[in-house]
């Protein structure tokens, strides 16, 4: 259902991504070895994986990095990569039936506690199947964190030797992964490495009423064109907030304006949580960046001048690193006529509404 509001599992539980699937579907046929799925947050890169995976049936072991991280108190252990593939991949061979005693075989050589063992054990046993295997790192901008472990390095290092593995990773924070895997830096471990790159967009109005329209379709519950209109206004095309109205609505039978208030209150507390743990540095200044931001200012200098006015002097290089750090974190977006706005609509109104009250 497509107002469930966990990930999707299944290609028919997704709405259209055929594209996005064909070309992943594609990558992997031909045997490319590293696949990079950007999207915003609330935009669907965890269950368009996860159907992809379902659907093909796949030899994969998939990885959530920030659950990991978050367990691990924001840090990612050396071993926890190793010892989370390790039990993927000893279940996958359990359920293609491979017996206690070949599964020892099969793993001996990856007995060191080294993940590049581990990894070329799989491809060993993928050799001789005449098979592929994708390891996917959900979230995988989080591997930075990583205590002694160069997980670029590491996927570099399985590129250049590793001809049946497939990595896949995904990232919301956009620029945060793509500062990790830092392509363009000629000293970095994937400098010159092939890569298949996929970036999921929002929806767009059409779209967007497609999707409202196929889901109160599957609850058996009528719409009006009019809250339609009203809801994709306000909340736009992030999937993930359209899924929250189309589920209070559905689920919790609350009428159109108590569900979009709803969306409005509990996406605002996710959505700040979230730049909380992006913001932990001057937050007084990056505070009035995204005030600044939500009012509608929208050029590089006004924005730099409201927030002179809102904390004091700042030097242009200094301001200049706090908003990128801001677009890197795919919190704060800049269109091609070099303008500059809030990515998340719930946090926009969220933080306009604050300023308004004199909370923020």
């Amino acid at each position: 259902m497509l107002f469930d509001i966990g990930p999707k599992e299944r290609r028919s539980d997704l709405f259209d991504r055929k594209k996005e699937l064909s070309e992943m579907s594609e990558a992997v046929a031909r045997g490319e070895r590293l696949i990079v799925v950007y999207g915003i947050r609330r935009i669907g890169k965890t269950s368009l994986l996860r159907s992809f995976l379902a659907d093909n049936e796949f030899l994969s072991v998939f990885l959530d990095i920030r659950k990991i991280y978050y367990m691990h108190r924001k840090a990612i252990p050396a071993g926890v990569v190793y010892e989370r593939l390790l039990a993927g991949f000893t279940e996958l061979l359990n359920n293609l039936g491979v017996s206690p005693e070949d599964q020892i075989q099969i793993l001996s050589a990856s007995q060191s506690f080294d993940i590049t063992d581990l990894l070329s054990s799989i491809d060993k046993w993928c050799s001789k199947r005449g098979a592929r295997f994708l390891f996917v790192l959900d979230e995988a901008q989080y591997l930075r964190s990583s205590r002694k472990v160069v997980y670029d390095g590491v996927i570099a290092w399985s590129i250049d030797n590793l001809k049946n593995i497939t990595f896949i990773l995904s990232g919301s924070e956009v620029g945060v992964l793509k500062d990790m895997l830092n392509y363009e830096d000629i000293k970095a471990p994937l400098y010159g490495r092939l890569k298949n790159e996929i970036v999921l967009r929002r929806l767009n109005p059409e779209e967007s009423k497609g999707f409202l329209e196929r889901g109160f379709k599957e609850a058996g519950q009528p719409i009006k064109g009019e809250e339609i209109r009203d809801v994709i206004e306000k909340i736009g095309g992030m999937i993930g907030w359209l899924v929250y109205y189309g589920y209070y609505r559905t689920v919790k039978r609350m009428g159109h304006e108590t569900a979009v208030s709803e969306v409005f209150k509990e996406g605002s507390k996710i959505s700040m949580s979230e730049v909380e743990e992006a913001v932990k540095g001057s937050k007084k200044r990056y505070t009035a960046i995204l005030i600044a931001v939500a009012k509608g200012i929208a050029t590089w200098g006004d924005i730099k001048a409201y927030v002179v006015i809102k904390t004091g002097d700042i030097t242009d290089g200094v301001f200049d690193k706090l908003l990128s750090s801001l677009i890197k974190f795919s919190i704060v977006e800049k269109n091609e006529r070099g303008q500059y706005g809030i990515v998340d609509p719930v946090l926009r109104n969220y933080l306009a509404e604050r300023n308004e009250k004199g909370k923020l």
